[in-house]
């Protein structure tokens, strides 16, 4: 149902074989659209057609050859749309979209368009501008997402994270280039979500803020279905982490800022540059404070992935840290073993049935080299720089404590497949 129709055309268009539509304007529709367990679509009661006529679409072809149509100004106001499931209910509002200067005869023409609608909280807006008949079809705008609930996607995350909350928040531009054989698509922006919050087992993770600021080019080959060239580059910047277990009540980590760019130039490689970290700190699993490394700083110039199982580290500075180390009577480092045993994802029946399942898939012969190829780590140079390393050893009576100051520590270059 709907409050307001408006509907205008231009029959001096139709001499020249031509449906112009010079005004249509809605207001306050609401409509309601069901889908079934089955995935068929039911709108206003009636089945979506699931099957053609050829003889009926040759006729119909028939009358509108060599008709051109257009359509100078849509305008919809306030329309509620709902989206039924079985599980659960879609309720949108679209308070406004607007389309304008779509004229097949003119396919330099740019069309315009504009969106703005909200589910709960979460607002999107979308504008740009496009030729949807030209050879080559182009379009270009901006997209708008403010306060997404992270929790809608619930059951998007995979199953052994059980939380999911967050806020989102989204400024885009965008461009889409479609060729015959191919679809390009270019965008930059920025993303951000806060309070970020998920949980797996009894492993909790918390992000006050983190947000990705970069550029990206997608080329997908419609021929071939399949994604043909993919870059991005940008910064991710993180504030106020911390990874808690419901064993303890201190975090196992904190962080109070990274920032790193990320450079993806094919789909083979991947490299890091200027990865910084502030104010890091691991505890031991205890109710109580105690430090296992407290690291003021960590800069590294250069990580760089390959798909061969390569990966290269330029030089890891370390500044200001503080590492404790407590040997028991087995000589061994209790409370870090303790710690990684803490944070270690377990193994479940799901994740062996998703190995089984993947191994059971054909692997080419190029994906085959990648996996048996030998892993190689690289690192230029390590420095450390204004440190202390406390050591304990209580195998001894009394225990014996060892404090060793670092002024200035370097070491390199490391080579895993070349130790010599």
């Amino acid at each position: 149902q709907f409050s307001e129709v408006l509907l205008r055309i231009s029959w001096s268009a139709v001499w020249n074989k031509r449906l112009l539509i010079e005004q249509l304007t809605l207001k306050q529709l609401q409509l309601t659209v069901h889908l079934n367990e089955s995935g068929n679509i039911r709108v206003l009661g009636l089945p979506a057609p699931q099957q053609t006529n050829p003889i009926a679409d040759s006729k119909s072809n028939s009358l509108l050859e060599g008709w051109q149509v257009g359509l100078q100004q849509f305008n919809l106001q306030n329309m509620s749309l709902t989206m039924e499931t079985p599980q659960q209910s879609w309720p949108l509002v679209v308070d406004s979209l607007q389309v304008s200067n779509v004229l097949s005869w003119q396919p330099s023409q740019q069309a315009q368009f504009a969106m703005q609608l909200r589910y709960q909280q979460t607002q999107w807006q979308l504008d740009g501008q496009g030729q949807p008949f030209a050879d080559a079809r182009s379009f270009k705008g901006q997209l708008q997402l403010a306060d997404l609930d992270l929790a809608l996607g619930a059951a998007l995350v995979p199953k052994p994270l059980s939380r999911l909350a967050g806020q989102g928040h989204l400024k885009l531009d965008w461009s889409v280039k479609q060729q015959p054989d191919n679809i390009e698509l270019d965008w930059n922006g920025r993303a951000s979500v806060t309070d970020l919050q998920l949980q797996k087992d009894d492993l909790s993770f918390a992000n006050q803020r983190i947000s990705w600021t970069g550029q990206g080019y997608l080329d997908f080959n419609v021929a071939h279905s399949q994604l043909s060239d993919l870059a991005i580059a940008g910064q991710l910047e993180g504030h106020q982490l911390q990874l808690t277990s419901s064993r303890v009540q201190q975090p196992l980590l904190s962080l109070e800022h990274f920032v790193f760019g990320v450079d993806l130039p094919g789909l083979n490689q991947l490299r890091v540059s200027e990865l910084a970290l502030t104010q890091l700190q691991l505890n031991a699993v205890t109710d109580q404070m105690v430090p296992l490394w407290v690291a003021k700083s960590i800069k590294v110039d250069q990580v760089q992935l390959s798909e061969s199982s390569h990966l290269d580290i330029g030089t890891l500075l370390g500044q200001h840290w503080q590492i404790a180390i407590h040997m028991n009577a087995q000589q061994q480092p209790q409370q870090w073993l303790a710690w990684l045993d803490a944070v270690n994802p377990r193994t479940t029946a799901l994740n062996d049935e998703a190995v089984d399942e993947s191994e059971s898939q054909p692997i080419s012969p190029q994906q085959t080299a990648v996996k048996d190829a030998p892993f190689r780590l690289k690192i230029n140079a390590f420095e450390l720089q204004d440190s202390v390393v406390d050591l304990e050893f209580v195998q001894y009576q009394p225990s014996l404590q060892k404090q060793l100051q670092i002024k200035s520590f370097t070491f390199g270059p490391i080579d895993t497949q070349q130790p010599n």
